[in-house]
């Protein structure tokens, strides 16, 4: 160590000011750290990457006593040497030891700490600032429940949108997207976000359709598991399954489902009753057809409004309905009812085929006449004839050969 000591006086000595050269050598120990500071960057919480390593060297001309080596300061939990065998230790001049340190950051955002370095050397215990940022995902869904209003069961609804965004500082990555609830079934997603990844500030887009298969109110509960906080996040589902019922409504009935003109002249047109359609259910009715069908069919006539085929819940439709009996002899004439006999002939017996014809006779007088009549007729219908096989005729021709 070098200095100058100067004096200074005021007679009348022409040498003045006088100076003395003064020198020395300290001994200690001295502490130098290198690098003198340590920056972990970004690293995701609860997550911990490769040490860092910081060299401590004895810079003195003495030996240096090491006494502790501790992390300190605001956020001393999220930093951890590893490996540490200098505290109790000594190093003799211009000797190193090596620390090894990690960052595991607790919490996101900016995180700091101290190494601290006590030992016997001038300005102990010295320090070395340690830096990091911990990150992690933060999950945003939006919206917090979607409702499909009604929906014709059997019927798919328009796709409804469920946006995932990551506002956090870290990757989120999602496990697995999942239903359950009361109604599980009637939701259905369009696509599969399992096992994506969205970096901070990008989103995913779940789609999803209602299909109720029952009318009435149905739920659901979407849950989307994933790395951030507050994992499972849930969605509420909600639809209304709606179908159509049909009710008759009939002017006179003698018993129920049955309408009754009552007796009309041969030839002569009764008066109207009306046929009331009402959609009592909760989803359209849409009517495609209606016929009179039957031996006489064309003793009826059915005339209908000039309302829409479809109706909607709680609308109706009117059909008017005539009888006009007729004659036996015209009914006769245009019988238009095909035998049995003619539509199956081949694929059963004929003598089916005409009991089946029998019953079905115009005239009342010239069907069976009794139960027993038409068992009598079934009874005297000879049993169809097995054809046999190749094999089964030549097994018939070897056994009358032999005399079996």
């Amino acid at each position: 160590r070098n200095a100058l000591l100067t004096i200074v006086h005021d007679d009348s000595d022409p040498s003045s000011p006088h100076t003395v050269t003064l020198s020395g050598n300290g001994i200690g120990p001295v502490v130098r750290f290198s690098p003198a500071s340590l920056s972990f960057g970004e690293q995701a919480v609860g997550t911990s990457d490769a040490a860092q390593t910081v060299i401590v060297q004895n810079v003195g001309n003495e030996p240096l006593n090491i006494g502790s080596v501790q992390i300190g300061g605001d956020n001393a939990g999220d930093f951890f040497l590893s490996g540490d065998g200098t505290a109790g230790g000594q190093l003799q001049p211009h000797e190193i030891a090596i620390l090894n340190v990690r960052f595991k950051p607790s919490a996101p955002g900016s995180r700091s700490a101290s190494l601290i370095f006590t030992d016997d050397a001038f300005g102990s215990p010295q320090s070395l600032p340690l830096t990091g940022a911990g990150t992690a995902p933060t999950a945003a869904v939006s919206p917090g429940s979607l409702s499909f209003g009604d929906q014709l069961v059997g019927t798919g609804s328009a796709e409804q949108a469920i946006t995932l965004t990551n506002t956090g500082t870290g990757p989120l990555t999602i496990y697995s997207i999942s239903l359950s609830g009361a109604n599980p079934g009637d939701f259905a997603p369009t696509a599969d976000l399992s096992g994506f990844t969205l970096n901070p500030g990008q989103s995913g887009t779940l789609k999803l359709r209602f299909s109720p298969r029952a009318p009435g109110s149905r739920s659901a509960l979407l849950t989307i598991s994933d790395n951030a906080g507050g994992s499972p996040h849930t969605v509420g589902l909600s639809g209304t399954g709606t179908a159509p019922s049909l009710t008759f409504g009939i002017s006179r009935l003698d018993r129920p489902s049955r309408i009754s003109f009552g007796e009309q002249p041969v030839g002569t047109l009764s008066a109207p009753q009306t046929l009331t359609v009402t959609n009592s259910g909760t989803g359209p009715l849409t009517i495609h057809s209606i016929t009179l069908t039957g031996p006489s069919a064309g003793a009826f006539s059915l005339a209908a409004d000039g309302g829409s085929p479809t109706l909607a819940p709680g609308a109706s439709r009117s059909f008017t309905l005539r009888f006009a009996p007729q004659a036996a002899d015209a009914r006769v004439q245009e019988d238009h009812l095909v035998s049995a006999k003619k539509i199956w002939s081949g694929q059963y017996s004929d003598n089916v085929l005409e009991v089946i014809d029998w019953c079905l006779r115009l005239d009342p007088l010239e069907r069976p006449q009794s139960v027993f009549a038409l068992q009598k007729a079934i009874r005297e219908i000879p049993p169809k004839k097995r054809k046999l096989t190749f094999f089964g005729s030549l097994k018939r021709r070897l056994f009358s050969e032999i005399g079996a």
